[in-house]
């Protein structure tokens, strides 16, 4: 039984097609780079804990760091 795409991947063929059109067939690094970054599983994140099992707050004097999560 054949599948039918969907709209995505009839969408991402014709962006593709549309790609090499202009800039040629060896010019696709751009959707490459994307298409590979797309396909990434994310990090998974938990709730940080302190030594006794509670959880760790945010420390609000660093804003561009939250210690309430860390990586798995």
């Amino acid at each position: 039984m054949k599948k039918e795409k969907t709209d995505l991947q009839v969408f991402q063929e014709w962006v593709k097609e549309l790609n090499e059109l202009v800039f040629g067939s060896d010019h696709n690094w751009p959707f490459k780079a994307l298409e590979k970054e797309m396909m990434k599983k994310p990090k998974k994140r938990k709730r940080a804990r302190k030594k006794d099992g509670t959880y760790r707050g945010d420390d609000k004097s660093t804003p561009n760091v939250n210690e309430a999560w860390e990586d798995e």
